[in-house]
């Protein structure tokens, strides 16, 4: 028994068999989907034939995390990070990027690598230390949710080979992922902001989020869509999120701020608070967008209930790792809160993406990457969020002007939220399994979606067609 379900069995099978012919292989799977037991079962396989394993991150928080994890499975570890004693006697290391690189000389070559958020890879410090394990006969194992950096650009520079995990709709449909309730407001007014390396000026989008109208409005749209939710909230500057703790304190509502700053004990008392329901929210700035598990870290199950977009990207990357913090498994939905238009801007969590090692698709000119097209819209007439692909809106049936309903002002209105129209999302899914004419497209279609039977799912589905055709003929 590994301890792992059968769709991370499945995945840590099809790596074994990648790394047969491959030396730096991704493990690609949403966010919440379990990439941590997935890793650690690597690396206790790996350790128990008398290998070598490092496991890399960026973040103590991180670090933390998976120490609790490979506490729990059992296996022997040592920290190297600062203000830790590392022990190079034990098989297992895990190791901050920074500390790792300035000690390379004096460490011994893993036999294997696992590089945690490893978008990160083509950074100079996680790009030397790869080349250090590879120069050494070593294998890396990259483990992310979204195999991009955050300007788009790809992994192929570092790994030859990526396994792809389940989509998120499938992972909500078997239970594995929470079910959610997206809400997403009058998006600000972000004409005026401009772009830099693919994703917005950040001290621009700042003064905009910092406007009184909008920190005093998450504060009531919290209180009308997740009142008494454990709750994190996601800000554009240290300032900014400052900001927000202090109106929902003067609200009366538990809050702190961390951010990478904050000295560590500080940072482990406000996420302990926050795991015993001290305080309600949480508020950080670049520290949980990726990689945070407050279960592994607070070392019992805590989940994350409301996750507030209050940080406007153009980047899915950071917009999928920011969502996917409040889908981890719970019985009941997570409540997606978006003050900033993201949602309309990038798209629901469980939109199917495709990905791929060389990133986004570059423009002829430039070489940057291309902007994805807005996948959802707002109505003109009753302000209800639909797919762009539609050119009525189904909810009153309006014709939609093309190049209109953009948001509105949060200055010239209350940000009135609208429930994102779900159904409407599975009918785009829909139609995509409508293209596929024949049972091998069918099955074909299955594999690629991660569905447990592909041959049973597109043999129900190919049945119900003909059985629809002779009951019409």
């Amino acid at each position: 028994m590994t301890g792992l379900w059968p769709f991370q069995e499945e995945r840590m099978m099809l790596t074994r068999t990648a790394f047969r012919t491959h030396q730096a292989v991704v493990l690609q799977s949403p966010t919440g989907s379990g990439k941590t037991q997935m890793g650690s079962y690597g690396a206790k396989s790996a350790s128990e034939k008398g290998n070598d394993v490092i496991w890399l991150a960026h973040r103590r928080e991180l670090l933390e995390g998976t120490g609790n994890t490979f506490s729990k499975t059992g296996i022997p570890h040592s920290l190297m990070m600062g203000g830790c004693h590392h022990n190079p006697r034990l098989r297992v290391t895990l190791a901050s990027v920074g500390t790792l690189a300035n000690r390379l000389e004096k460490t011994r070559p893993p036999r294997l690598l696992i590089v945690d958020e490893c978008h990160h890879s083509t950074a100079s410090q996680y790009d030397k230390i790869i080349r250090w394990v590879e120069a050494n006969g070593g294998k890396a194992l990259g483990l992310t949710a979204t195999p991009w950096r955050l300007s788009g650009e790809g992994l192929d520079d570092h790994y030859d080979h990526m396994v792809l995990g389940p989509p998120v709709a499938w992972l909500i449909a078997n239970g594995y992922l929470s079910d959610y309730r997206a809400y997403a407001p009058s998006a600000p007014d972000l004409s005026e902001v401009h772009t830099l390396a693919g994703d917005y000026v950040k001290n621009e989008i700042d003064q905009v989020m910092k406007g009184k109208a909008i920190v005093a409005d998450c504060v009531s749209q919290w209180r009308r869509y997740a009142p008494g939710k454990r709750t994190i909230g996601f800000a554009v500057s240290v300032e900014h999120s400052q900001m927000m703790v202090e109106a929902f304190l003067r609200a009366g509502i538990p809050a702190a701020h961390i951010d990478a700053g904050t000295q560590s004990h500080i940072r482990r008392q406000h996420i302990l608070n926050f795991a015993t329901g001290h305080l309600q929210v949480l508020w950080n700035c670049d520290l949980f967008s990726e990689g945070f598990d407050l279960s592994a870290v607070a070392g019992r199950d805590v989940p994350i209930e409301c996750a507030i977009q209050a940080r406007p990207t153009k980047s899915l990357t950071l917009h999928l790792q920011q969502i996917g913090r409040a889908l981890r498994r719970k019985p009941y939905p997570a409540i997606l809160l978006d003050l900033c238009g993201n949602l309309a801007r990038l798209g629901l969590p469980d939109h199917p993406h495709e990905w791929t090692l060389a990133g986004r698709p570059k423009k002829g000119r430039g070489g940057k990457s291309e902007e994805a097209a807005p996948l959802t819209r707002k109505c003109q007439s009753c302000d209800v969020m639909f797919p762009i692909v539609l050119l009525s809106c189904p909810h009153c049936g309006a014709a939609q002007v093309s190049g209109g309903g953009g948001g509105r002002k949060v200055e010239e209105v209350a940000a009135e939220l609208r429930e994102i129209d779900r159904e409407q999302a599975r009918r785009e899914r829909l139609k995509e399994q409508a293209g596929a004419k024949t049972l091998e497209e069918l099955i074909e279609l299955g594999k690629a979606k991660g569905y447990k039977s592909p041959e049973k799912w597109a043999s129900h589905v190919f049945t119900a067609r003909l059985q629809k055709q002779n009951r019409a003929g």
